[in-house]
């Protein structure tokens, strides 16, 4: 499966309107995903795994710019 969804900015806002339900996501940096992940046990939510990944890497020296996601059950 690929995400259709084409790449947009990282930021906290963008990151408050994203869905608040199941799905797979990714993170770019300079055109290129360096990150690919799964928000589907639980409470997780895209929504929550974005803002976890936002602050996590406040602390990294990983610079996120980008993101995309794709909203999928399993």
């Amino acid at each position: 499966m690929s995400i259709k969804i084409r790449s947009l900015p990282f930021t906290e806002s963008l990151i408050a309107a994203a869905p608040d339900t199941t799905g797979v996501f990714a993170l770019w940096q300079n055109g290129g995903v360096i990150y690919l992940g799964k928000a589907s046990a639980g409470a997780a939510t895209i929504r929550k795994a974005l803002g976890a990944q936002l602050e996590g890497r406040k602390w990294n020296e990983s610079v996120v710019t980008r993101c995309s996601w794709e909203v999928v059950d399993d």
